[in-house]
């Protein structure tokens, strides 16, 4: 019985410390994916237009659609021009 008892209690040691070392794995495993995911929502914001205008550029718009380029622009449409604090309409 003394065997038996000892083969249960290592068992149960070793049992134990794998157990721990498989919850020190997955603390190091989420806090890594918490920090990429931080990282991506970095990246993210960066590239938002919301922070392009805090940078000075504005964004203008003819019928609620960018114009990205000087031939989509209409001289006797209404623009509507928006920087990072406000927008502003004007008619032609």
């Amino acid at each position: 019985a003394t065997k038996l008892t000892d083969r249960v209690l290592t068992s149960g040691e070793h049992l134990e410390a794998t157990g721990s070392l498989l919850e020190k794995h997955i603390k190091s495993y989420m806090k890594n994916k918490k920090l990429n995911i931080k990282s991506l929502q970095r990246i993210i914001e960066g590239i938002g237009y919301k922070n392009t205008l805090n940078r000075g550029y504005v964004v203008i718009r003819q019928d609620n659609i960018p114009v990205t380029s000087r031939e989509m622009f209409e001289a006797k449409k209404e623009v509507e021009v928006e920087w990072h604090d406000g927008q502003i309409k004007i008619n032609p």
